[in-house]
């Protein structure tokens, strides 16, 4: 993985700490902009995909700023650090459950940040250019694992964000916390209210993918969020029969964590003439 020398912005936008990438290396004449959310996983915060940024921006052929911002109840925006713990992340067996409402109050956290990337969506463009001094082309949204949900979520819902790559995350988050609550000791009281309230993607209609470009990336051995049981597998290909530009990469050997590989995969898509 190698690193560049790239600018960053820090602001705040509707109470979202966001650190910006690659602002100052714009043009000073108006230029059509790619704008790309990236979003950090559960138990972390956006310095925490710093490296990941700085090694995939300076690669891209279109003029991209990458933001990242952190999750509800992450980073800056922190509040209860409990409510961010799964039922058991250690995987071994204990007495008691870290996070008794693991399954509250992770899909409250996928979601809720969805919502701020739309609002960001929305604000963020009149934020750094009040006066149109650049416009912005296409908007896009890439995440790692709760990020990844947050990813398929927002390309779901807000039909303004046309890039999505979720990374090892799941568009069927309640599936898989049934798949979780299955394999947690002691078990999770997972009641079917609940995992039926989770919000995923699954269940819309096809046809709010049309004219998306979706890369799914994902680890084989993945013990967190596994490509079968987390969903991921059979929807990318309904997706597929449907007609949709939609690609999954699910790399040998790689549990759940960003590879090198998976970076390099990004990189590919996003300069690949699809997009020209």
């Amino acid at each position: 993985m190698t690193t560049a020398k790239t600018s960053t912005t820090t602001l705040h936008l509707g109470g979202i700490p966001l650190t910006i990438y690659g602002l100052q290396e714009l043009p000073k004449t108006p230029i059509a902009v790619e704008i790309l959310f990236f979003l950090h996983g559960r138990m972390s915060e956006r310095k925490s995909i710093d490296m990941f940024v700085r090694d995939v921006l300076p690669k891209l052929k279109r003029p991209t700023v990458i933001v990242t911002l952190d999750h509800r109840n992450h980073g800056e925006r922190l509040v209860d650090l409990k409510a961010n713990r799964g039922w058991n992340d250690s995987g071994v067996p204990k007495d008691t459950l870290e996070n008794e409402d693991h399954a509250i109050d992770m899909p409250a956290l996928y979601s809720g940040t969805a919502m701020d990337v739309s609002l960001l969506v929305t604000y963020l463009p009149l934020k750094l250019w009040p006066n149109s001094e650049h416009h912005v082309a296409r908007f896009g949204c890439a995440g790692i694992s709760l990020g990844g949900h947050s990813t398929w979520l927002v390309g779901a819902k807000d039909p303004r964000v046309s890039i999505l790559v979720p990374i090892i995350g799941s568009p069927n988050p309640g599936q898989l916390l049934r798949h979780r609550a299955a394999n947690t000791v002691p078990k999770p009281n997972l009641t079917e209210e609940v995992a039926n309230a989770i919000e995923g993607v699954t269940d819309y209609d096809t046809s709010v993918w049309k004219n998306k470009h979706i890369l799914a990336l994902c680890g084989a051995i993945d013990p967190v969020v596994p490509p079968k049981e987390s969903q991921t597998e059979t929807y990318v290909e309904r997706l597929k029969n449907a007609g949709i530009d939609v690609e999954l990469i699910v790399e040998e050997g790689v549990g759940h964590t960003v590879s090198e590989k998976m970076l390099k995969e990004l990189v590919l898509w996003l300069n690949s003439s699809r997009f020209d």
